[in-house]
């Protein structure tokens, strides 16, 4: 799935087409990334960006994760002493 700089949606499957977006529509963006066509697909605009949805979804679960993790993190003691110990994390 692509997306063009306006963000309307170019796919190949017929079931997640964009709005108003032809099967010749999604042919014309392969020939001009393949510089085989030397305007994008009509309606569309240049650059296109290509979706990788599920390294986005985990790439955004896993820096929300972390971010919990470290926010309720307690502060670390020194278990000789009772003192605390700065963790390296800045609040």
């Amino acid at each position: 799935m692509w997306f063009d700089a306006s963000g309307r949606q170019l796919a190949q499957d017929p079931y997640a087409h964009g709005h108003g977006q032809t099967k010749e529509h999604y042919e014309h963006l392969l020939a001009y990334q393949k510089k085989e066509r030397h305007e994008p697909p009509e309606g569309y605009a240049a650059p296109f960006y290509k979706a990788e949805r599920e390294k986005e979804v985990r790439d955004a679960h896993f820096s929300a994760r972390l971010k919990r993790a470290n926010d309720s993190a307690p502060p670390r003691t020194d278990p000789g002493r009772g003192v605390k110990v700065s963790s390296g994390r800045r609040r």
